[in-house]
């Protein structure tokens, strides 16, 4: 079996699935099954008691149905089809090849299509890309999470009693992963199942000399090559930080229990978003930002108003400072920053730090010398 995951190869089974009681528990069935060999991808809705996962190559059900049963569920109902489409051979060259598995790469495959095109897109991770994986829809759905429970234990309205017991990260990013789940099936593997001249071809996509790309070692021929690869986040070059457990916006979405406290490097959209969800759901944030005001692309005003927002829900802010360096182990990190003359500088506490300064470009060039390819 080659690194090419075309639909023609794999094997789209549904499974019913009782005892879920909660997103977490969907989670959970979606990293046993995907630990299976010869299991590509699984998305497991907790709200319908369904399990979409595709196989490439012999895949018993028996095996899907064990690694289910050993997170104590069960399989009361199974089905499964052959994903068609066409194949890719060594002689094929395709008109579209889309290096990247996101919403741009996914809507140049179906114009390009629609056009009677022959597309292949290579995708090495999650289908779907930054928004629906690790970028809007989780933060957004968290978010709103936060929202509720600060709300209620914070309201204006006198008689009104609320009780806000401490949160249960770990069933907040249960239900964030289901939805993430389904928003896949719907906007990315239901548009490659109703387009059969897209192919998804799993790997790491390098040029060759010849013009052509090659994915994991097999070559692949296309007449236009579209490179949509996105952004990953970006970590600044702070003494200490290579040997310092840290934390991505990407990881922050995916904690599974509370940090006591958090120190959050970056004050732009991204870290704020983090910073002030976690900070509703009970801990204790700072935010370090080197530019001398937060969210610095914007108005002056604006960033004045967030500031003073941030501060009365308990966020501690420190604009125009420096980190000096960065210490530590998980669970007991020190963060060091430079503060204004005449302050000195100052020692921050956490359990965590988050790296949300920025995101950078993730295209990575590789071109590899005949030598080597054959």
């Amino acid at each position: 079996m080659t690194s090419h995951e075309r639909p023609s190869d794999r094997t789209e089974w549904t499974l019913q699935i009782e005892g879920m009681t909660c997103g977490h528990c969907a989670t959970t069935l979606d990293r046993s099954l995907r630990r299976v060999p010869g299991v590509v991808e699984s998305s497991t809705v907790y709200e319908d008691g369904v399990a979409r996962v595709i196989t490439s190559g012999p895949v018993a059900a028996a095996t899907l149905s064990s690694a289910i049963m050993s997170k104590g569920y069960r399989v009361v109902g199974e089905s499964h089809r052959p994903l068609g489409g066409p194949r890719l051979d060594g002689e094929q060259t395709l008109d579209l090849l889309i290096v990247g598995g996101g919403s741009a790469a996914f809507a140049a495959a179906i114009r390009a299509a629609d056009l009677g095109a022959q597309v292949a897109i290579v995708e090495a991770g999650a289908i779907g890309g930054t928004c629906v994986n690790i970028g809007c829809v989780p933060s957004k759905t968290m978010i709103r999470a936060a929202e509720v429970a600060h709300r209620a234990g914070h309201h204006a309205f006198a008689g009104v009693r609320a009780r806000v017991e401490a949160p249960d990260l770990a069933a907040i990013v249960g239900q964030k992963d289901a939805l993430v789940a389904e928003l896949q099936q719907a906007k990315y593997w239901d548009v490659l199942a109703a387009y059969p001249s897209v192919m998804l071809l799993r790997g790491h996509a390098r040029f060759r000399p010849d013009g052509t790309i090659e994915v994991d070692g097999q070559p692949v021929a296309a007449r236009k090559i579209l490179l949509a690869t996105g952004a990953a986040p970006w970590a600044p070059p702070i003494p200490g930080l290579d040997e310092t457990p840290y934390l991505t916006s990407t990881d922050a979405l995916a904690l599974q229990e509370l940090p006591k406290r958090l120190v959050v490097i970056g004050g732009s959209a991204v870290g704020l978003e983090i910073a002030q969800l976690l900070a509703r759901l009970g801990s204790a944030v700072s935010v370090v930002e080197a530019i001398p005001r937060l969210v610095p692309a914007e108005d002056e005003e604006v960033s004045a108003g967030l500031t003073e927002a941030l501060q009365a829900e308990g966020l501690t802010i420190h604009a125009g400072v420096t980190v000096r360096r960065v210490a530590g182990r998980a669970g007991d990190i020190r963060v060091e920053i430079d503060e204004l003359p005449e302050k000195g500088h100052a020692i921050q506490l956490a359990v965590y730090i988050d790296m949300a300064a920025t995101r950078a470009e993730e295209t990575k060039i590789v071109r590899i010398n005949t030598n080597e390819a054959a």
